[in-house]
């Protein structure tokens, strides 16, 4: 495939040729948002939305035979905001929070019901 002629194509409003250049760069896509996300669902995520934004901005492209670098300058940038995002997100079996036993309690409730028998 001749990308440049594709990317043209593309620039011009060819849905097809667009099509085209994403299933050619589809699995160097992954790999690399695979490189800085670990979880599928967020490699899915980042290639989803770095398909959508190059689809939109693909008449900035100025030359062509850079697409491939500009496509995946795109992956980066969203594998960056999804791994800040789930950094602020924080799961809570990461919190070890110690057990406590107060049987204070129980042996003052013990003691008062002991009392109330005949």
């Amino acid at each position: 495939m001749d990308v440049p002629k594709e990317v043209r194509r593309a620039q011009r409003g060819n849905v097809q040729a667009f099509e085209n250049l994403i299933q050619a760069h589809k699995v160097v896509m992954y790999q690399v948002s695979k490189t800085i996300l670990t979880r599928d669902a967020d490699c899915r995520d980042a290639m989803q939305e770095s398909i959508l934004k190059a689809f939109e901005k693909i008449k900035t492209l100025r030359d062509p035979i850079f697409f491939k670098t500009w496509l995946l300058r795109i992956v980066i940038n969203e594998c960056n905001l999804i791994h800040r995002q789930n950094k602020k997100v924080t799961d809570l079996g990461d919190f070890n929070v110690p057990f406590t036993y107060e049987d204070g309690y129980e042996r003052i409730e013990l003691e008062q019901l002991l009392e109330t028998l005949p």
